[in-house]
């Protein structure tokens, strides 16, 4: 069968704060705006910068200096952009609550001693631009805000096992649990991996915080699963393996490209029986001049979200062709 082809249904070119038109970072919020974060250039190279540890490469955890941000709304209204406060946050997750206050979420935190470790996350009120720092764990892999403003944090192996200073010789991080759920102040709510949980993640390949729920696909089951607003979860048998990124209406499930496959190589499966089913491959069309090895893909219910520079592009899963 021929792979069926997955055109964006819109394009748009992101406007840019002036002095501040560096992008750190992308994202969409609850109800599919694009969310930008920019800074100056120097702030933009010290928010991604590494160190060496050992013969390896790592993200430094924090900024050796406070770095401005802005974070831009783009919404069918127009262009909202807001300052916020100095912060040292570096290679930053973030989203909207409902009254337009912000989360930013370093994904890395380093524990050096009781007493020091760091607050990698920041909870910004709109009116007030005042920051709460807390920590949310070493090792985030994506950050998303429910209708109810729930904050939902996702991790990798790092995270679930232990780096940083965390779990060895450190107290056990926050990371461990896989897939945390936390309130408007930062505290926690849930975690996935309990003693009473079926299954355990060692790994959160993708989440999509959706209106039908957490939605979430994980390492090493590759299945997936969904956690309700009462954290009830449901899994289901995945026959995917390596993807990082899923769109689904509670019925299809569209992933993006497996282990050692093109980067534009989806995968559209239905969910019957209690178990995904594969259905077809899927081609993701890009308009010409964009690098499909340097997208970065966001999933937030039936949509996908592609980022390339400035452009912005959205796929929906209802004008997919399944047959």
């Amino acid at each position: 069968m021929r792979n069926a082809t997955w055109e964006p249904i819109s394009v748009e070119t992101l406007a840019l704060p002036g002095g501040r038109g560096s992008i750190v970072g992308t994202s969409v919020d609850s109800v599919g705006n694009a969310l930008v974060l920019t800074s100056n250039k120097d702030d933009q190279a010290k928010a991604s910068a590494t160190e060496t540890r050992g013969l390896g490469i790592f993200p430094q955890s924090r900024a050796r200096s406070n770095l401005a941000f802005s974070l831009s709304v783009h919404s069918d209204a127009g262009v909202e952009t807001i300052n916020l406060p100095a912060m040292s946050i570096t290679f930053p997750h973030f989203d909207l609550f409902s009254d337009g206050g912000c989360v930013l979420v370093g994904s890395r935190s380093s524990w050096r001693s009781k007493n020091d470790f760091d607050l990698n996350g920041a909870l910004v009120e709109r009116r007030t631009k005042v920051a709460k720092l807390v920590c949310f764990g070493d090792g985030i892999a994506a950050v998303g805000i429910d209708r109810t403003d729930r904050i939902w944090i996702s991790y990798f192996d790092e995270g679930v096992y232990g780096n940083y200073g965390w779990s060895h010789p450190g107290p056990t991080g926050l990371g461990a649990g896989g897939i945390n759920c936390f309130d408007r102040t930062g505290e926690l709510l849930w975690q996935h991996n309990r003693e009473d949980a079926t299954e355990h993640i060692d790994d959160c390949y993708a989440m999509n915080v959706s209106p039908l729920g957490v939605w979430f696909y994980f390492y090493t089951a590759f299945k997936v699963a969904r956690v309700t607003e009462d954290f009830s979860v449901e899994y289901f048998e995945s026959p995917i393996s390596g993807s990082h990124c899923f769109v689904t209406d509670g019925q299809r499930f569209v992933f993006s490209s497996q282990y050692r496959e093109p980067a534009t190589t989806f995968h559209a499966t239905n969910l019957h029986k209690g178990k995904l089913v594969h259905r077809r491959k899927i081609s993701l069309i890009l308009p010409e001049g964009i690098n499909a090895d340097q997208i970065k893909m966001t999933a937030r219910g039936d949509k996908l979200h592609v980022f390339s520079g400035k452009k912005w592009l959205v796929y929906d899963l209802a004008s997919l062709d399944y047959e």
